[in-house]
């Protein structure tokens, strides 16, 4: 006889939401028996063949001194006759008897007065504490940390902040940042209606920022008379963008990073890039922008350019394109790579001429950006210039 005669019946309480159920019943202190149906080893039917792992099945199960309950019935059998007071079922007397049957009783002692003291003050941390239960057990400090967060949260808690400047007594942000989970579970539990089960939908709640925002932006003047707080050249965040001010005449946005770099010099003008598709958004919350009339992108020659190009003119209705038409698609066609990208339909917003060259895109495949000669952009800044003299001579 061993304990391989209730491994089925282990494995069965052993599961996470069988276990949970437990647990709570056990915690609640809840006197409501359990029983569970026996499966022999062998089938009846089969009783000559395995008589011995049979009975010393039935006999575990009916060993004095367990506790356990067994009912049992006489059971017909192959060969063997009837075989009276065969177990069918187990009884246990209430959750914490089958958490004691399953080895868990000394960690149900040691984990109840914690449970007790964090439940007791509030009780919609139940299943919290039960979910923690084995960190409070082996985390110092952790469940005065937890109650010292019901606290904070329970009263008028600060929003529209960074987490480094939540100041709970006793409580520093590196817990929160270690325990994010828990720290989203604990607010959640007490604000069931602002549906915050993950620390990011805790955050976004609550409008906290973990971080400070990355600079992601670059802004360089394509003139050396042009200067902003004495710098030439910056990486920004969308944020910081938005505050500048700069006398500007005409602001170049591209999307490739190396090719901002390597723009060539304009006067009165800056590029914009380093952002990637992200661009649009960051500079939505630029303003001075608006006033910009000479205001120019250049993107891929695929079907996310002319999206990001659509709503960057959905912003700035003044924004043109180039180095984005039909006719240079045409002349660098062997350039042209697969798009990947998911099929979609033309977005609003587009000219006719940046409709055609979508529409000449159509299984045609992507020209990307680094791929266009510079030379294409000294040509189209040339004519530019050109066009910006004449309308400044006739006006």
């Amino acid at each position: 006889m061993g304990g391989r005669y209730d491994d089925a019946l282990r494995k069965k309480l052993s599961g996470q939401k069988k276990l949970t159920q437990l647990w709570t019943a056990a915690l609640g202190r809840d006197a409501e028996p359990y029983s569970y149906v026996l499966t022999p080893p062998y089938p009846f039917s089969s009783w000559n063949r395995h008589f011995r792992e049979m009975m010393d099945w039935a006999s575990f199960w009916r060993q004095p001194g367990a506790c356990w309950t067994v009912e049992t019935q006489t059971k017909r059998t192959q060969g063997g006759g009837r075989q009276h007071d065969m177990p069918v079922r187990v009884r246990f007397a209430s959750a914490e008897t089958v958490l004691r049957y399953l080895g868990m009783g000394r960690m149900l002692d040691r984990f109840r007065p914690v449970y007790d003291a964090i439940a007791g003050k509030y009780p919609a941390l139940s299943a919290v504490c039960l979910h923690y239960r084995e960190n409070l057990l082996t985390e110092a400090g952790l469940a005065e940390n937890m109650m010292r967060l019901a606290d904070y949260f329970q009263g008028a808690y600060k929003t529209d902040c960074y987490l480094r400047e939540i100041d709970i007594p006793g409580v520093d942000t590196k817990f929160m940042e270690n325990h994010r989970e828990l720290t989203a579970s604990i607010f959640q539990a007490l604000h069931p209606e602002l549906s915050c089960g993950s620390f990011r939908s805790f955050c976004m709640a609550l409008r906290i920022r973990e971080k400070a925002p990355e600079p992601n932006i670059y802004i360089r003047s394509l003139d050396p008379e042009l200067t902003f707080g004495g710098m030439s050249g910056a990486k920004v965040t969308g944020e910081q963008l938005a505050k500048l001010a700069v006398p500007a005449r005409q602001v170049f946005v591209v999307e490739n990073k190396i090719n901002g770099m390597v723009f060539p010099s304009v006067p009165g003008s800056l590029v914009l890039f380093g952002a990637g598709n992200g661009i649009v958004p960051e500079l939505a919350a630029a303003p001075w922008l608006q006033r910009i009339q000479r205001l120019w992108y250049w993107g891929d020659l695929d079907r996310e350019g002319f999206a990001i190009l659509a709503r960057f003119r959905g912003k700035y209705p003044q924004v043109r394109s180039f180095l984005m038409s039909r006719e240079l698609l045409a002349r660098y066609a062997d350039f042209l790579v697969e798009d990947t990208s998911a099929p979609g339909a033309m977005p609003d917003g587009l000219t006719p001429a940046e409709q055609a060259c979508w529409q000449a895109l159509d299984g045609a495949g992507r020209l990307e950006q680094e791929r266009i000669p510079m030379r294409e952009v000294t040509e189209f800044l040339r004519r530019n210039a050109e066009e910006e003299d004449m309308r400044r001579r006739e006006g």
